[in-house]
């Protein structure tokens, strides 16, 4: 809690309710059905994504990072072909452990971020784009 005094700058006293403030939600520059992405955790999961794709390796059943055929036909504003890789709604990177979850992060051979889509509110085995995304 803060005091005040009639000696306390004016400014103290305007700024003094934002201080106080704090965030109840966090970011949310991607939404995939009701999970909610920050761009630094779509960045965290591109950039394991791409280590283990320079690396040549594979997590997971699925195999993960794989070429992404784009069979939806999304308009994505980087070229090339595309690389799939999970990102887990509970923050944690895709490591194998666990089934993939629904949403994907798409970058392509440049490591360049295509977007973000997921399976929530797709028909069969399709993708939808996520809210948030520039080509959505």
């Amino acid at each position: 809690m803060m005091f005040f005094s009639k000696f306390t700058p004016l400014t103290t006293l305007l700024l003094a309710p934002l201080a106080l403030s704090t965030p109840t939600k966090r970011d949310c520059d991607y939404t995939c059905g009701t999970s909610c992405y920050s761009a630094s955790a779509v960045a965290a999961a591109q950039a394991e994504g791409w280590k283990l794709w320079e690396e040549w390796k594979t997590v997971g059943k699925d195999e993960y990072p794989h070429r992404y055929e784009d069979y939806e036909g999304f308009d994505f504003t980087v070229g090339g072909y595309y690389v799939e890789f999970p990102i887990l709604d509970d923050g944690e990177i895709f490591t194998g452990a666990t089934g993939p979850g629904a949403d994907r992060v798409i970058f392509n051979y440049k490591d360049e971020l295509a977007g973000v889509i997921t399976h929530t509110g797709a028909s069969g085995d399709d993708f939808v784009s996520c809210d948030g995304d520039v080509f959505a």
